[in-house]
């Protein structure tokens, strides 16, 4: 593309600013490790106790109607009851807050049975200012790539997992079907 639109790679790579401005010496004693971690670490949060951290993207994949959706569904419900004790995903739910749930395979009357029964009672969920959980489902539905066979397009996704989980400080959860057991 490059040389189709004639651009002087040449002037590109010799202009001032791709200059290095200064050696980088092996002895520069701030590239130690050791400097750069000093004290203690910053506590770790999660949303799931030792399970699942706050903050960070995730991909929850199984085959195809394998319960993903429900699953993820009673996750989102009980983070964002505000009630304690809650067991998901393997452990206690430790953050609540709120939830949003993008669906694309499932519409609202669906979704309105799905809580129905998780929730008989019918009580709407809380409002809790703080976002603690985002999920998608399901991942192709909002993927236009190959993310299986394209390693640079499952990195692009992730990253933007990365952005919106850094940004909000909220687990972003996305379900990703794999292929459906087959007898």
């Amino acid at each position: 593309d490059a040389i189709e639109e004639a651009f002087d790679i040449s002037k590109f790579l010799n202009a001032p600013n791709h200059k290095v401005k200064k050696t980088l010496s092996l002895k520069n004693r701030s590239l130690i490790i050791g400097n750069q971690f000093a004290g203690a670490p910053p506590e770790q949060k999660f949303l799931i106790g030792d399970t699942i951290p706050l903050g960070i993207p995730c991909v929850f994949a199984a085959a195809g109607d394998s319960g993903k959706g429900m699953m993820t569904l009673d996750l989102a419900m009980k983070v964002a009851s505000g009630q304690p004790m809650q067991n998901s995903f393997g452990g206690l739910v430790a953050h609540h807050g709120s939830a949003i749930i993008l669906s694309a395979e499932d519409d609202r009357d669906e979704l309105h049975r799905r809580v129905s029964r998780l929730d008989s009672s019918n009580e709407e969920m809380l409002e809790i200012e703080d976002l603690a959980l985002v999920v998608i489902d399901p991942m192709a539905s909002f993927v236009h790539a190959d993310v299986n066979a394209d390693p640079a397009a499952g990195a692009a996704f992730m990253g933007l997992l990365a952005q919106m989980a850094t940004e909000t400080g909220a687990t972003v959860m996305v379900n990703h079907h794999m292929a459906k057991i087959r007898d």
